[in-house]
């Protein structure tokens, strides 16, 4: 029962994206055209809208296969990474390849920039209509936010830093609870951003950021650190009011 109505959502959400796959595709065609001529309408010659509207179906289905070739109906987009980005780009450019056999061997004629165009187009609008949906999706999750808000401070600007934000901003099991800050020793993170959480300090700031962003709970995220260098931050933390959690190592359990 369970394993069918996973199925049953996962058959409504990609049937979604074929649709709106579509209706990009219908876009980037009208683009394409408009884009080459300053987006003034009365400027394309009928032809070249006749060739494009005329190979319109096949390259709707032609595009939405491709997409599927390249798991673009497969992946989960709330945790989108590089993959996934590159998986988009591959699709669209094979899309707008294949797109470009296609008018050539029909004799469907289109002027040389439309081609390029077009890719734009559709790579630009398929990146935004996936991560469109992660933006979305996170509205809404603060719309759930009920109650006390924690504040969270994480220790260590790293890959398990990177997990952790990603798992605190995307799971629906954890609610009210915001990520304010990272702090890292290392000089070539101070100012810069993961996941668009700022790194504010060193260990030395620890109590101040605290105070500064009313930080509720440390977690920190240093699993490939020495132990030795783990307490020292503990006893640091402690000066704190806050909860203190520690991400064990990822090694630790493979031993």
């Amino acid at each position: 029962m369970v394993k069918k109505i996973v199925d049953n959502k996962l058959m409504i959400r990609r049937f979604f994206l074929v649709m709106c796959d579509i209706v990009i595709i219908m876009v980037s065609n009208a683009m394409g055209l408009l884009l080459r001529f300053d987006l003034s309408p009365e400027k394309v010659d009928l032809k070249f809208i006749n060739s494009v509207w005329s190979y319109v179906p096949i390259n709707i289905v032609l595009t939405i296969l491709i997409f599927y070739i390249f798991r673009m109906y497969h992946s989960l987009w709330r945790y989108a990474g590089v993959i996934e980005m590159q998986n988009v780009f591959s699709a669209c450019v094979t899309a707008s390849f294949v797109q470009f056999l296609g008018l050539r061997i029909l004799q469907l004629h289109v002027p040389r920039s439309y081609y390029f165009l077009y890719g734009g187009v559709l790579l630009l609008l398929t990146i935004g209509s996936r991560f469109t949906y992660r933006y979305i999706r996170s509205i809404f999750r603060k719309g759930k936010n009920d109650g006390t808000i924690k504040n969270v401070m994480i220790i260590g600007g790293g890959s398990a830093a990177n997990v952790l934000i990603k798992e605190i901003t995307t799971s629906d099991h954890i609610n009210n609870t915001v990520v304010k800050c990272i702090i890292d020793d290392d000089p070539a993170k101070q100012g810069s951003y993961i996941q668009g959480i700022k790194v504010v300090g060193t260990r030395h700031n620890i109590i101040e950021c605290a105070t500064l962003f009313n930080i509720d709970e440390i977690m920190i995220a240093m699993p490939s650190v020495s132990k030795k260098t783990v307490r020292e931050i503990v006893t640091i933390c402690k000066e704190t009011s806050c909860e203190l959690k520690t991400l064990p190592g990822v090694y630790q359990f493979m031993n």
